[in-house]
């Protein structure tokens, strides 16, 4: 890129080239997927019953049980069908997929596509 010392009196700075707009709109459209899927898995696991040590064992196994029983909402079987159409060969079965387990799958996938952001930002 050119310094503003070098350009002459009434001579317009230099656009940035399209592969800069270009690698710049991939990172926010990167940032967005990744901030969808996070947001996804916070909803999914606000679910799940809080862990109270007061209870017993099997009331707190009960709970869980019930947790990942219960009918998805109409919000986590559309997240699940997104889930499903970003990551068809990661998550093809999302929408019978338990929540640490759709965790464990995307954890490897975030850390690939956020260390190529942190690679470009550089």
């Amino acid at each position: 890129m050119t310094s503003s010392s070098n350009i002459a009196l009434g001579q317009q700075p230099a656009v940035p080239t399209c592969p800069a707009a270009c690698e710049i709109n991939e990172l926010k459209q990167q940032l967005s997927v990744v901030t969808r899927h996070l947001v996804g898995l916070a909803m999914v696991t606000a679910r799940l019953p809080t862990i109270d040590p007061d209870k017993s064992l099997r009331d707190t196994v009960a709970a869980v049980t019930a947790a990942f029983d219960s009918i998805p909402s109409a919000t986590e079987s559309e997240y699940r069908q997104v889930l499903a159409r970003d990551f068809p060969n990661s998550l093809p079965n999302a929408h019978e997929m338990q929540a640490p387990a759709i965790a464990a799958s995307l954890l490897p996938l975030m850390n690939c596509g956020l260390l190529k952001i942190d690679s470009k930002i550089e």
